[in-house]
């Protein structure tokens, strides 16, 4: 008796339905863990804001490394009088941004915003040591 070899056609239903299965598969095993998928675009720079119907008015200046989905940088906040050293954290997620604003003595300053679509700017809202309010934070060339 003869043995004959039998490739599957690719025509037939039951291909049809694996071979897109085992893409999305050979894709998903491909992304899995990889920390270089992008988490929206660069907001890596200076960054600039000043609360606006928040009391006591508050300015922003710090830069921001960003290394993926993670935020982090220093920089200063000046509110009536005095200027003060803080540090700052954060995460990304695609447009959505969170950054936290840190100094001893001084209760975190927490930012929560939108991404615009270029990356130069976020608007959100600032929370924390008293303060409440949209603030627009702007990216400076």
């Amino acid at each position: 008796m003869r043995r004959t070899h039998l490739s599957p056609n690719p025509q037939s239903p039951t291909m049809r339905r694996i071979a897109p299965a085992a893409a999305l598969i050979a894709l998903l095993a491909a992304c899995n863990g990889a920390s270089d998928v992008p988490q929206g675009p660069d907001t890596t720079g200076q960054w600039t804001g000043t609360t606006g119907a928040a009391a006591p008015s508050l300015t922003f200046a710090f830069g921001l490394q960003d290394d993926g989905s993670t935020l982090t940088g220093t920089g200063k906040v000046k509110g009536p009088g005095d200027s003060t050293a803080v540090t700052v954290s954060g995460t990304k997620r695609f447009r959505t941004v969170t950054l936290d604003f840190d100094a001893p003595g001084f209760t975190r300053l927490s930012f929560s915003g939108a991404l615009s679509a270029a990356a130069d700017s976020a608007t959100g809202t600032l929370s924390g040591s008293g303060v409440s309010g949209a603030i627009v934070l702007r990216r400076t060339p």
